[in-house]
């Protein structure tokens, strides 16, 4: 009996371990599962610093890694994607290169620049101007109506334009909106000559040799600033309408020929004194000039400064003097109080009245004080914008 006594305790013992077992403290009982799922999930920054994962439910690996390539290996990567990129642009520029073709004015040989682009009835594109003097196609031959075509209006705001003056040397490409802002400063552009008697049209890249080798201007480019010019004036030298002119004198500065214009005009009884600069009017912003008409050079008394602008090359005269608001303008009357009379030539008047030659008549002489500078405004704004990237 005794012995049958202990046997039971011990298998009452073994169950009471399962049962517990089964209660959460071992075992695998469906909530102790949950647990272990809570774990898995979780990951390892659930764990207590004394707590570690089992080896049977949780594997943590390495991440694989590609193998390193080689120095040669990059290089010939590049070279592939950089010949990609080459074949890409290639790609492209045939594209623009015939949709510019498709829409070039036979005549002319420029691509149309305004909508709406004429075409004939049969699609051939011809620009506004030359269209304006033809009556027949000139592809087809057909009859020009009013017909226009909306694939070339299209086509223009996407290809590239080519400057006006590529037959001069330029090769600058654009597209539209660029193009026009770029004609209006090319190096190649014609400019007028800035002697008032010379009708030549030159490019502004070669305006001033043409000035020096013609004689059409006084060569001070050597002499620094400010420049200090004594002028003679003699009445009996004006024209018919009392207009008198003097040759422009060229000026250095910044690397840029500069000419100053000395005009004196009849019908409004003023007088112009203007520099000109070999540059557009969006260039001459960049740069300010000072200009003094005096009697003498060691008083200020009897003179007239103007601080403002200077003109472009573009304009010619004292009509687009006037309309482009540069320069100093002097009434005659004021003039006549700066004149410093030539004492010198009362002989030489004698003498001339004398051999019955042409008579000059009395000669008068002032001084015209010029110096250029940047624009202060133009200064300003860079140093706004250097004070703005620093910050």
């Amino acid at each position: 009996m005794m012995r049958h006594v202990v046997g039971s305790t011990s298998q009452e013992s073994d169950s009471s371990k399962k049962r517990k077992s089964s209660d959460g403290k071992g075992g695998s009982s469906p909530e102790g599962n949950a647990k272990q799922a809570r774990w898995d999930t979780e990951g390892l920054a659930t764990l207590r610093p004394c707590e570690e994962p089992s080896s049977s439910n949780h594997v943590v690996r390495e991440p694989q890694r590609d193998p390193e390539l080689s120095v040669e290996d990059l290089k010939q990567n590049l070279r592939h994607k950089d010949d990609e990129l080459k074949k890409a642009i290639s790609t492209q520029d045939k594209l623009l290169r015939e949709l510019s073709s498709s829409v070039e004015c036979p005549v002319c040989y420029n691509v149309p620049r305004v909508a709406p682009v004429p075409c004939c009835s049969n699609g051939h594109v011809i620009c506004q101007r030359c269209k304006a003097k033809l009556e027949n196609c000139p592809t087809c031959r057909v009859r020009l109506t009013d017909c226009v075509s909306q694939i070339a209006a299209t086509i223009i705001h996407r290809v590239s334009h080519t400057c006006e003056f590529r037959y001069e040397g330029c090769t600058f490409k654009s597209d539209i909106d660029k193009i026009t802002d770029h004609e209006s400063s090319c190096i190649f552009r014609h400019v007028r000559c800035p002697h008032w008697a010379c009708d030549e049209t030159i490019t502004a890249k070669n305006l001033t040799h043409h000035v020096i080798a013609s004689e059409c201007g006084d060569n001070y480019r050597d002499k620094p600033l400010p420049y200090r010019e004594e002028m003679e004036y003699a009445r009996a030298l004006d024209d018919e309408e009392g207009n008198g002119f003097w040759r422009p004198s060229l000026i250095q500065f910044d690397g840029i020929t500069f000419y100053l214009q000395v005009e004196k005009s009849g019908k409004t009884k003023n007088w112009y004194f203007y520099v000109q600069m070999e540059g557009s009017a969006l260039d001459c912003k960049m740069y300010g000039v000072t200009i003094k008409v005096r009697k003498s050079l060691v008083s200020e008394g009897h003179s007239v400064v103007y601080n403002g602008d200077v003109c472009p090359i573009d304009i010619k005269g004292v009509g687009e003097v006037e309309n482009s608001g540069g320069g100093l303008n002097i009434r005659n009357s004021i003039m006549e109080n700066i004149f410093d009379v030539d004492a010198l030539d009362r002989s030489d008047l004698e003498q001339q009245e004398e051999s019955g030659g042409d008579v000059e008549g009395e000669r008068f002489r002032f001084w015209v004080e010029v110096d250029i500078f940047k624009s202060p405004k133009i200064t300003a704004v860079k140093t706004e914008k250097v004070v703005k990237n620093e910050k």
